[in-house]
């Protein structure tokens, strides 16, 4: 099993990194005046509620409302998440009997990466898109159900050859695969947002997405009620 499940172990912390994050957002000159609304909301939201949204960022349920502040949660998560995996031993890290979740946190990974050079060249690891943490897993497997069969490599024509979708025929979904051999600067977590016309495309397939970005997240939709209280037809 991992370390600590995100969800059941998050650092107090993050609310003192959020705070410092949003007071450097409000008084930078980059940051678009119809934006500063949402920076002072969640300044002054309270902690309990911010503990809310930390706990649906972590589920990938954040609620149609959640969605303006949820990247900046997601931000301020990222960094004690990735201080706690940065502060880990090798052999602390546990082996886990779901090889498709991140060791450290239990976050699903949100791309493989093929490296090269040296003793890791050419070898497949996933990347943890909360706390950064890498892990090898085997090439031509699926990376979310674990399967072997029918795995497929899709891309984009005249689009960016080191970003490819890697499709399951047994589970029906896909995760990218981010190959430093064609780009040695290649980042999994900004690759996958800078490829957004692959996840249209694959849109348009059988083919779901395996798991989200942190920083592209989307609602959950939720049931309309009546003024009963049930649910609407």
């Amino acid at each position: 099993m991992p370390l600590a499940p995100a969800a059941q172990h998050i650092d107090p912390a993050w609310q003192g990194v959020l705070d410092r994050l949003l007071d450097d957002l409000a008084t930078s000159n980059v940051v678009p005046a119809p934006l500063h609304p949402t920076l002072a909301a969640l300044r002054a939201t309270p902690a309990t509620e911010r503990d809310r949204l930390a706990q649906a960022v972590l589920a990938e349920a954040v609620s149609a409302a959640d969605l303006p502040h949820a990247l900046f949660v997601t931000a301020a998560l990222q960094v004690v998440f990735i201080d706690r995996a940065c502060r880990l031993q090798e052999d602390e890290v546990p082996l886990t009997d779901t090889p498709s979740l991140c060791p450290v946190c239990a976050s699903k990974p949100v791309a493989g990466i093929v490296r090269i050079g040296g003793a890791y060249g050419g070898l497949r690891y996933l990347h943890c898109g909360l706390c950064a943490t890498e892990w090898h897993m085997v090439r031509v497997k699926c990376s979310h159900c674990a399967s072997t069969e029918a795995i497929r490599y899709e891309s984009v024509e005249g689009g960016p050859a080191h970003v490819q979708a890697e499709t399951c025929g047994a589970c029906h979904c896909y995760r990218k695969l981010i190959q430093q051999d064609k780009d040695p600067l290649a980042e999994p977590l900004a690759d996958d947002l800078a490829s957004l016309v692959l996840d249209l495309l694959m849109g348009e397939t059988a083919f779901t997405r395996a798991s989200a970005n942190p920083f592209m997240p989307y609602a959950i939709d939720t049931p309309a009620t009546s003024p009963e209280g049930s649910a609407d037809a």
